[in-house]
């Protein structure tokens, strides 16, 4: 196509005033490309504060209140607080540090190290008053970074582990991110609560952030940190919605929140703590696996054992869906063992909560085609079985606001991040494209607030090859060729697909399928949503707000 018939076409589907409350802004993330996942610090720093955009800076109650579970009832901070600062070896705070870590001539580890003896003597006082042994311990003075599923070179410098492992397969002495509950991150300078450059303010979220990101993995559904300067102290909160950060208080005259933390996570449940009650690692013919549990919407339990990956580099930005796919086997149906299992597709995501689940929508456009539906079947993803995640002993649903516990967070105290001059206007590549949203005037705008999302999980009866995987342009030109009927089946009805790309596009035997309807809308719905993050693969280029049409499937259609 000319660049004048593009033009054209473009302003021929451009919205009027009434069409923009359907617009959905494009995000790409940062943090899928190469450098990141490669485990490269610097530019992981940067890919971190671009995904992120801002922070949230909440008041310490909120905190506590918000992403801590209560404490329990045994527990009694000023009791705690008294014996164990005030007895024994130590009469105050100040005492076991002796001075300032800013006056330390020591190295900023060593400096800190003090923090162990509190730590020891806080969950001493807790272990006596709950008759319950500590499921952290405190690890001071890393040598190594510790080991990860993925390539992550960053290293706490202090951080809480579970004492009783979740990692399989790590040598003795070695430390992996699958059992750090709560990291630390130390600077002896000090921390002015009152008035901070941004400068600064942005190394420190820089390195809070990425050791978050480190922490979150597959069986880990949130992660925690605490960053130190001098004594000005700030906890941080992650999960799928939001990454918090307190307002900071000075760990000498307040140590009362300090104890409270540590009480609140050392004796708390492992689904508490954030591991995923749902996923067990196990290790098969020497690889780590994992045995996923799917309960599907009409009741029981379906456990599946992945194979392989398939896709999973959406999943490394703190905030977002979190899209991993896996081949696997079914290991268990309703508690029955599986004799002859045949390899699917399972796929793990935490969709936006006011949107549908992907099985649910393929029904919707199945049903939708009345008459046709037997045909159209033919072009989409089988659904064995699919449903949202249950965790906790209450039975609830996997979502981002059972896991801030169903507070309303105050939005007023958003800190920007923003990226760095030199980067601001550059023309984003295949590797993704900056945070910046655009109204349909070019004009920029702020991004939205907190996206609360379900962690739910579908299974695929086919496992399919991408466009990429085919090696061959008869089978890709066929493949093509199914996909454009299925998008025009779609059209047909008033549908769009909204994020076909060669990566959703499977060669299944000898005919094609179109997959990840996860985005896909009724062209006259007039419901909205916050962010669409797109495959890595479609978008090149910075762009701006557009209402949905055919527009969005015709680059495709067009084959």
């Amino acid at each position: 196509m000319s660049e004048g018939k593009r033009k054209g076409k473009e302003k021929a589907f451009s919205p009027g005033p009434s069409q923009r409350k359907a617009m959905t802004p494009l995000q790409r993330r940062e943090t899928s490309t190469a450098s990141y996942r490669m485990g490269n610090l610097t530019s992981g720093r940067k890919a971190v504060l671009k995904d992120l955009g801002r922070i949230l800076v909440v008041p310490l109650d909120s905190f506590k209140s918000t992403t801590l579970h209560p404490l329990r009832e045994q527990i009694n901070i000023s009791n705690i607080k008294a014996l164990a600062l005030r007895g024994g070896r130590f009469q105050r705070l100040r005492a076991v540090f002796k001075t300032d870590p800013k006056q330390s001539v020591e190295h900023e580890e060593e400096a800190f190290q003090p923090l162990s003896k509190i730590f020891t003597a806080v969950v001493n006082e807790g272990e006596k008053a709950t008759g319950q042994s500590p499921r952290l311990a405190f690890h001071s003075l890393p040598t190594k970074s510790p080991v990860s599923e993925r390539t992550n070179t960053s290293r706490p410098d202090a951080f809480l582990a579970m004492v009783n492992k979740k990692s399989i397969g790590t040598p003795p002495g070695v430390q992996s991110w699958e059992d750090i509950a709560v990291s630390f991150e130390f600077k002896k300078s000090d921390g002015n609560a009152g008035r901070e450059d941004y400068g600064r303010m942005k190394r420190k979220f820089c390195g809070a952030s990425i050791i978050l990101c480190g922490a979150i993995h597959v069986a880990v559904l949130l992660a925690f940190c605490v960053t130190i300067e001098n004594t000005q102290t700030r906890f941080w909160y992650t999960c799928r919605a939001a990454t918090l950060v307190s307002m900071p208080f000075d760990i000498m005259t307040e140590p009362e929140h300090l104890i409270y933390f540590f009480c609140a996570l050392t004796f708390a449940d492992d689904d508490e703590l954030g591991w995923d009650p749902t996923t067990q690692r196990v290790v098969v013919g020497g690889k780590v696996q994992y045995n996923i549990s799917v309960q599907p919407d009409e009741g029981g339990i379906l456990v599946y054992q992945t194979i392989r990956p398939i896709s999973t580099f959406g999943a490394d930005a703190l905030m977002g869906r979190g899209t991993r796919t896996w081949e696997a086997i079914p290991l268990s149906r309703y508690g029955h063992k599986v004799t002859e299992p045949q390899p699917v597709v399972l796929k793990d995501s935490w969709r936006d909560s006011n949107r549908d689940r992907e099985d649910t929508i393929r029904d919707q456009i199945l049903n939708a085609m009345g008459e046709k539906k037997g045909e159209a079947e033919k072009y989409f993803l089988t659904v064995v079985a699919a449903g949202d995640v249950v965790i906790g002993r209450l039975g609830m649903k996997d979502t981002t606001i059972s896991l801030l516990r169903g507070a309303h967070l105050p939005e007023s105290h958003w800190h920007q991040l923003r990226v760095d001059e030199e980067l601001k206007g550059k023309i984003g590549t295949s590797v993704g494209l900056y945070p910046i949203l655009l109204d349909e005037d070019g004009v920029e705008v702020l991004p939205p607030g907190i996206q609360h999302c379900t962690h739910s999980r579908v299974v695929f009866a086919e496992v399919g090859q991408t466009i990429y995987e085919l090696g061959s342009l008869s089978a890709s030109y066929g493949t093509l060729q199914y996909a454009r009927e299925g998008l025009q089946l779609m059209h047909d009805i008033g549908w769009v697909h909204r994020d076909v790309s060669p990566g959703n596009v499977l060669r299944v035997g000898n005919q094609g399928k179109i997959a990840d309807l996860d985005y896909s809308k009724y062209m006259h719905s007039d419901t909205t949503h916050d962010i669409r993050t797109v495959s890595k693969f479609v978008i090149h280029q910075p762009q701006t707000f557009r209402d949905i049409s055919l527009e969005d499937d015709a680059g495709f259609h067009g084959i």
